[in-house]
């Protein structure tokens, strides 16, 4: 009953030039903040609405990160696909705003593609250079190589691991959601 009796007093005093309040749904926001505010946004600007206390706050436009201000209520509807908008609360009860974009990234294909490459690379580039330094070894190459290779298994491994995590880490970047 209050929420009701509260959006039909902002529909009144805050849209009275007959914009649309805009009602920014939790997906919109960071985690930590959907537990206690519903943010609501009109060309007059941002509001706070308290779960707990029922109370509209008018966040400041100085407390208001510079993308968000600036924005419209069009722009801010197309800004969602691209990221967030953290809530942040001073003790005082004041209300901070920043817009959060997200990365691009965590292409499921391309994080494997790049994650066996990088590996790949790392093996190939050191049993090549094994196999090139037991090669200059000559009769004793066969020894070489399999001392080399017994010797440096556990170290190569290791640093294929971190090739593949690199790899992964730029292919998933570069790919994208797929």
């Amino acid at each position: 009953m209050r929420i009701v009796l509260l959006i039909s007093f902002l529909s009144s005093s805050l849209l009275a030039n007959q914009e649309s309040l805009v009602w920014i749904t939790p997906q919109c926001l960071s985690r930590s903040s959907t537990n206690s505010v519903y943010l609501m946004k009109d060309k007059q600007g941002f509001f706070a609405l308290d779960k707990s206390t029922h109370q509209v706050k008018r966040i400041e436009p100085y407390n208001v990160s510079e993308p968000l201000r600036s924005m419209s209520v069009e722009e801010l509807t197309e800004a969602f696909s691209h990221g967030y908008i953290k809530i942040s609360e001073n003790e005082q009860g004041d209300f901070y705003l920043e817009f959060i974009a997200r990365l691009a990234g965590g292409g499921v294909g391309g994080t494997a593609v790049g994650a066996y490459t990088g590996k790949f690379v790392v093996h190939f580039v050191s049993h090549t250079t094994i196999g090139l330094i037991a090669w200059f070894t000559g009769p004793a190459a066969p020894f070489t190589a399999a001392s080399l290779e017994a010797t440096f298994i556990t170290t190569i491994e290791a640093a294929s691991n971190v090739g593949a995590l690199i790899g992964g880490l730029i292919g998933g970047l570069f790919t994208g959601p797929v």
